[in-house]
């Protein structure tokens, strides 16, 4: 079996902000590049389950990105699909169980549309996983970080 890329879905946003922040005659290229580098790759990427979101082997759409951890804040918005066999998919939402979850999963970047006109889109694989766990104090797998421009805005607007 291939050896998993260390690159990470922090690794992944910083290449797509950086590629979205060219200029609007070299973008498209830029997004192409990002597109061809991580498609086809395998990876293994800590995740955030929602049973809700993962009701399916088929169809397990999973949260990238642990807010809490992230040094700057993550505007990307895309959910990554998971194809994972039915004795994992069993597995998984039995040590989830009704709440949500971090799974380390690993995987093959199978399908990956990135481009200006098109919502991003990525799905993974040959799925396996590796190891569920709680999400720890301090994580924030669904709320991100607050923007301090418009935190800024709003407590200059409340001082009047």
């Amino acid at each position: 079996m291939v050896r998993p890329d260390a690159r990470t879905a922090y690794d992944l946003a910083h290449a797509i902000t950086t590629a979205t922040s060219e200029s609007s005659l070299t973008r498209a290229e830029s997004l192409e590049r990002v597109r061809r580098a991580w498609q086809g790759g395998r990876f293994t990427w800590e995740v955030a389950v929602q049973p809700m979101l993962c009701r399916t082997a088929e169809a397990c759409t999973v949260l990238p990105f642990d807010h809490g951890r992230a040094e700057a804040r993550i505007v990307q918005g895309w959910l990554p699909r998971l194809r994972l066999d039915e004795a994992q998919h069993e597995a998984l939402m039995q040590q989830c169980g009704s709440r949500s979850c971090v799974a380390t999963i690993e995987g093959t970047l199978a399908s990956f549309v990135l481009s200006a006109e098109d919502a991003t889109s990525l799905r993974f694989d040959d799925v396996r996983v590796h190891a569920v766990r709680d999400i720890g104090d301090g994580e924030s797998w669904v709320r991100r970080k607050p923007d301090p421009k418009v935190a800024k805005l709003r407590t200059r607007g409340r001082s009047r």
